[in-house]
C-alpha cells in the first residue's frame, strides 16, 4: 500500500539492480557526492513525492498500476537466460504502463516542468510587480520582492508539484503522444550480469536518422526505438514497425548515453572501474533534452 516514502523511479525497476548484499542493497551514483551501496528505500524516493497518501491518491494510483506490470518483471527476471524471454500479446498494454509511467513520474519530469513554467511565470511576476515606480521606492520594492519570492515558492511547491502528481496518478489519454508505442515490437535482450546501469529518467529513446539519444520525453518525432534496461542483465527493447531487424547499439553505447542523460544520479549492482567511467560524464547532456 501507498505510504509516507514515494518512489520516483519504481522500486520493482530499482530491484533489477541490487547488489546481492542482504536487505536490497544497490550503488547509486550521485552527483556531487561519493558512490554509495545504500539500501533501495533510501534511492528515488522522498517524503510524500506526489502528496499525502491515501486510497485515491497519485501515489496509491501508480502502485495499483505496479502490481500489473511488477507480475510480469517477476516472471521475466526469474526465466532461464539460456532461452528467449518472450512477451506475450496480454502483457503488451502492462509493458506500455510501466513505460509510460516510468517516463512521466520521475523527479526528473518534474524538474523539467519547474524549468518550463517558471521561465515563463517569473519574468511576468517581475514585469507586474518592479515597475520602475516601486524600484524608486526601497520600501515597496523590498514588499514587491517578498510577494515575487512566495508566488514563486507556491508555483513551485503546490501548483507545478500537484499538477505533476495528478499527471503521474492518471492515465494517459488516448491522444497522447506515448501511445505511439503501441505500434512497436517488444522483445527482451540478454546480456551478461552486471552489463547496465539505470538512469535518473527511466526509458531512454533512440531518434532520427542519426540515432541520437534522447529522453523520453524529449520534443523528438522520429523515435526509433525505446530502451529500458529491466535489470543490470537484462534491456526491454521497443522498436518502431519500420525498424524491423535493425540492430541496437552496443551496450557500452547505451550506458554512455544513460549516465550523459543523467542529471542527479544513476544505478548499478556494482562499483569499478566501468562505473567510475560512466560517473565522470554524469549529467554531460542533462540540459539537452527540453530541445
Amino acid at each position: 500500500m501507498a505510504g509516507d516514502n514515494q518512489y520516483y523511479l519504481p522500486r520493482l525497476l530499482l530491484r533489477g539492480f541490487l547488489n546481492g548484499r542482504p536487505g536490497e542493497y544497490a550503488w547509486e551514483f550521485r552527483k556531487g557526492c561519493a558512490p554509495e551501496e545504500k539500501p533501495i528505500e533510501r534511492i528515488a524516493s522522498d517524503f510524500r513525492f506526489y502528496g499525502n497518501p491515501g486510497e485515491k491518491s497519485p501515489d496509491a494510483r501508480l502502485t495499483k498500476r505496479e502490481k500489473r506490470y511488477g507480475d510480469i518483471l517477476h516472471r521475466i527476471r526469474k526465466a532461464p537466460r539460456d532461452l528467449p524471454i518472450k512477451i506475450s500479446p496480454g502483457e503488451k498494454k502492462h509493458i506500455l504502463d510501466l513505460i509510460t509511467d516510468t517516463i512521466i513520474r520521475t523527479k526528473r519530469q518534474q524538474d523539467i516542468l519547474d524549468d518550463l513554467t517558471m521561465e515563463q511565470f517569473s519574468p511576468l511576476l517581475r514585469s507586474a510587480f518592479l515597475t520602475e515606480r516601486v524600484k524608486d521606492d526601497p520600501l515597496y520594492a523590498r514588499l514587491a520582492h517578498g510577494v515575487i519570492e512566495g508566488l514563486e515558492k507556491h508555483m513551485r511547491s503546490v501548483v507545478i508539484k500537484g499538477a505533476h502528481s495528478k499527471a503521474a496518478g492518471d492515465p494517459l489519454p488516448p491522444t497522447s503522444k506515448y501511445h505511439r508505442y503501441r505500434n512497436f515490437t517488444w522483445s527482451i535482450l540478454v546480456y551478461p550480469p552486471g552489463t547496465f546501469i539505470l538512469g535518473d529518467f527511466g526509458p531512454v529513446v533512440i531518434c532520427g536518422s542519426e540515432m541520437i539519444f534522447n529522453l523520453a520525453f524529449s520534443d523528438e518525432e522520429e523515435v526509433r526505438a525505446i530502451l529500458l534496461p529491466i535489470a543490470h542483465d537484462l534491456l526491454l527493447v521497443g522498436k518502431a514497425p519500420q525498424e524491423g531487424s535493425r540492430q541496437i547499439p552496443a551496450a557500452e553505447t547505451i550506458n554512455v548515453a544513460v549516465a550523459e542523460l543523467s542529471r542527479e544520479f544513476f544505478v548499478s549492482n556494482q562499483y569499478g572501474p566501468r562505473e567510475a567511467k560512466y560517473f565522470e560524464n554524469l549529467g554531460r547532456r542533462a540540459n539537452e533534452e527540453i530541445g
